[in-house]
């Protein structure tokens, strides 16, 4: 829709001066119709920091717990009650660097709340605001060209808007139209993302989210409007899904929705790699995604912050002094699992082998474009990520699904340990992690 357009239909109705928890909810909803919509082309679009093609499913599973535990909010109708209760529940289901980064992001929102029942537009702007601002505090070494920079320029582009109006239709149209020109901008920003012809993932996936709180908003009066975006943008963006649509979900995976299975659709026709697919193989793999929560009384965020950010990459330390969540990549699991065990109780631990991910996507690139049909127009063109020939994918698969069982058995006599005390014990020995290649150990042992 153009400025003069939504200047038209803005004139044509009665401003939206307030939203409460009811609006809120709605609009939580609607988020997570939007992004499970979505959810296999965020996934496509994974690049950075790691090309595991899972952004997409964590965000989703993170967005889905949020609107579990807003659902089971004391006081509906509070916009304070239902967003701390989004907020507790997307920093317990958080799942993956993306899902953490979104978790922080409803707690800052929940915190710019505070103890209002109603949001009017300014107050909205301030919300978005503290989301940025919180989210950032998060990371320890944040990046632009991310779902960080789409958050801030989004939230900056909802104060501008406020300064203006007092109808929060045109404010939260105004942020998910920056939030999308934002995303736009990734692939200029991150040179990974150039190379892959993606935009940020994580980004995106924010974009839908606030396109689908807008447009709950709007259709609670009948002025529903289409998504922004209605096909190829430059940057190489998707067009965004309606949750109509069926979910582009490949070989029956993704994360179904919260009411069902996932519909199906066909895939794209095979053409010049992008996103994790164009990603070469790194000869020293991409480490292990590994999560979980501390708990226990009096817990200090910022000194196991300085303790464990150290450990590996993209560290994610957030909570408060009873419940601390952590996601760090890493390539020696069971020593961060042992130090952690000494600072309180483990819980929800999640441990993903991120290289065997990455070269799951690149054979299966490689199945897609040998079952192409032969001709000049439909021949692939090869990236730099040259996959294993399909001839050895099954007998790959098959070693990798047996090296996982052995790495969740030694992971699970990992945490066993940590969990009877015997810490120290798993930092100094280390658990030998076949899943991690051959001669290679997890642990200083």
């Amino acid at each position: 829709m153009t400025g003069a357009e939504s200047a038209e239909t803005a004139h044509s109705r009665e401003p939206l001066r307030e939203i409460d928890g009811a609006t809120l909810l709605a609009g939580l909803r609607s988020s997570l119709a939007w992004l499970q919509a979505n959810q296999e082309q965020v996934n496509e679009l994974n690049v950075f920091p790691v090309p595991d093609g899972d952004t997409g499913s964590n965000m989703y599973l993170t967005m889905r717990s949020a609107v579990e535990d807003a659902q089971a909010a004391p006081v509906l109708s509070s916009a304070a009650s239902v967003m701390r209760a989004a907020a507790h529940g997307s920093l317990m289901g958080a799942r993956g660097n993306s899902g953490v980064i979104l978790s922080q992001i409803f707690r800052g929102f929940a915190q710019g709340v505070g103890d209002r029942e109603r949001l009017d537009a300014p107050a909205v702007a301030a919300c978005l605001s503290e989301s940025a601002r919180v989210a950032y505090k998060a990371v320890m070494k944040p990046t632009e060209g991310t779902i960080l920079t789409v958050i801030r320029e989004a939230a900056d582009a909802c104060q501008r808007a406020a300064a203006g109006t007092f109808d929060i239709r045109v404010i939260l149209d105004e942020t998910v139209r920056e939030a999308h020109a934002a995303v736009e901008r990734t692939i200029d920003q991150l040179a990974v993302l150039r190379e892959a012809g993606v935009v940020d993932a994580g980004g995106f996936g924010l974009a839908v989210i606030l396109e689908g709180l807008t447009r709950s908003v709007e259709e609670r009066d009948g002025t529903a409007l289409r998504p922004r975006l209605v096909g190829e943008r430059r940057s190489g963006e998707p067009r965004v899904r309606r949750p109509d649509e069926p979910s582009v979900v490949p070989d029956g995976e993704g994360v179904p929705p919260l009411g069902g299975k996932a519909a199906v659709a066909p895939r794209t026709a095979p053409g010049r790699r992008r996103g994790a697919a164009a990603v070469a193989r790194r000869e020293e793999g991409w480490g292990y995604c590994t999560e979980f929560m501390i708990s226990g009384p009096g817990l200090d965020v910022d000194a196991i912050r300085a303790e464990l950010g150290g450990l590996g990459e993209s560290s994610l330390v957030v909570g408060d002094q009873d419940l601390v969540r952590v996601h760090i990549h890493t390539v020696d699991p069971a020593a961060l699992i042992g130090i952690a065990a000494q600072r309180g109780g483990l819980s929800n631990l999640k441990v993903e082998d991120m290289t065997a991910q990455h070269h799951e996507i690149l054979e299966r690139a490689a199945r897609t474009e040998a079952a192409a049909p032969a001709g000049p127009e439909s021949a692939p063109v090869r990236s730099s990520a040259a996959a294993a020939p399909a001839t050895r994918g099954a007998a790959s698969r098959l070693d990798r699904s047996r090296r996982r069982g052995e790495f969740r058995f030694l992971m699970a006599v990992a945490i066993r340990m940590a969990s009877k005390g015997r810490a120290k014990e798993v930092c100094r020995r280390g658990i030998p992690a076949r899943a991690g290649g051959a001669g290679r150990r997890v642990g200083p042992g």
